[in-house]
């Protein structure tokens, strides 16, 4: 176990994460790799090291990730993906209002009776304090680590291909012996449909995956195939995967809503680059 890297993947709540590891899980099923799913730190005791090492993890994926566990992981490649924190507010509220489990979460709960029981836009200034934890972590976080690649969901969600065989190669999970820009040409060429059969299928070396199987996965994970048929653009609120477009939060938030975000969270818009001035 120590002879390699964990592989990690870092994410947020609402940040696009059940996604992004179902397309991890897929990867470390076809390449038989050792891989747990964790949101919460109830679920490794508050001891993450000691997690990965006792069940001796090659891959992780750590979807309310937050920085003082992480320091404590063994050494690892990863990847971080984080969303303009207004999309998240949108996305965060219609999910807690609708579509989210409750089961084993009694303050979501009674946080959407809360929501139930107000308008839109005093749901989403309930939801800015309720999600303040996530907020949170995202300013916490350093984003600075050589060995974790940052990522924006926004970038993810326009075209998931390239960044994503970025990412796995920065893991080192990828098999690059047939080389990257070929496949690219040939995915980007075609219609996204046709990718799969468009490019023919290699043997990968052992403990990489192919770009072939890569490309596979992302594709039998995209949004469609996540929502029955529907098209990214097309809203349905009681869905998980809601809508799946950047810049939403344009049509939900009013005057008092970017107010109160300006007053609590400019500075990490800024941070992240969502904005370059308060004028926004």
């Amino acid at each position: 176990m120590r002879e390699r890297q964990v592989f990690a993947y870092f994410g947020h709540h609402k940040c696009g994460s059940s996604w992004l590891a179902a397309i991890l899980a897929e990867i470390c099923r076809r390449m038989r790799l050792n891989y747990a799913y964790v949101h919460s730190s109830h679920m490794f005791h508050e001891q993450l090291e000691a997690f990965i090492t006792e069940r001796r993890l090659h891959a992780l994926a750590y979807t309310n990730a937050k920085m003082n566990y992480v320091k404590e992981m063994p050494p690892f490649r990863g990847f971080h993906v984080v969303r303009d924190p207004r999309d998240l507010l949108v996305s965060a509220y219609f999910s807690h209002l609708h579509s989210h489990p409750t089961e084993g979460w009694p303050a979501l709960e009674e946080h959407r009776q809360r929501l139930q029981q107000v308008s839109q836009e005093d749901g989403l200034l309930l939801e800015m304090q309720f999600s303040k934890i996530v907020f949170d972590d995202l300013a916490s976080w350093d984003y600075a680590q050589p060995n974790v690649l940052e990522m924006k969901l926004e970038t993810l969600a326009h075209d998931p291909y390239e960044p994503l065989i970025q990412a796995f190669s920065f893991l080192g999970m990828l098999d690059e012996r047939y080389g990257i820009k070929a496949y690219l040409s040939c995915a980007i060429s075609q219609k996204i449909r046709g990718i799969v059969k468009q490019i023919a299928p290699l043997a990968g070396m052992p403990g990489k995956i192919s770009i072939h199987d890569l490309l596979a996965i992302i594709y039998r994970n995209r949004f469609s195939a996540k929502t029955g048929g529907r098209l990214q653009g097309k809203e349905d609120v009681t869905s998980h995967y809601r809508k799946g477009v950047p810049n939403d939060w344009v049509n939900h938030f009013t005057p008092a809503i970017r107010q109160q975000f300006k007053n609590e969270y400019q500075e990490l818009l800024l941070r992240l680059g969502y904005e370059t001035t308060t004028d926004w």
